[in-house]
């Protein structure tokens, strides 16, 4: 007789395929990314899309930097550093490292619109 197997979840992933579902939804209506030196973010994405490893940097500084600036639209900017850091866990799907978020964090920092605000985040985390 073949017995059936239960599936046995990981409460922490369910929580994290939660959290990324949201995050689409929120991120479906979000505006673009706000740049304050376009040209940083171009040299970046030029530089960054002739890998996959650059790709996933640069759509996840994207999406963190986005999902930032809907949290920020009703509040002060000075929110940024109290809210980095979840936001950058709804941005992160499967596979980034932290240095991935360092490098995110730093092209963020150099071209966004709030990045004096995740400089302060930053230097704190890091």
């Amino acid at each position: 007789m073949r017995h059936g197997r239960s599936r046995i979840t990981n409460p922490s992933n369910d929580m994290k395929d939660i959290r990324h579902r949201v995050a689409e939804k929120v991120l479906a209506n979000a505006p673009d990314i706000s740049l304050i030196n376009p040209e940083a973010w171009k040299q970046a994405v030029d530089h960054h899309s002739k890998t996959s490893f650059g790709r996933y940097v640069i759509e996840y500084a994207e999406r963190w930097a986005r999902l930032m600036q809907v949290e920020v639209r009703d509040e002060e900017v000075s929110i940024i550093p109290e809210i980095a850091t979840a936001t950058s866990e709804d941005a992160a799907w499967d596979g980034l490292t932290t240095y991935m978020r360092k490098l995110a964090a730093k092209l963020l920092i150099a071209s966004w619109q709030h990045g004096d605000e995740l400089k302060k985040w930053y230097d704190c985390t890091y």
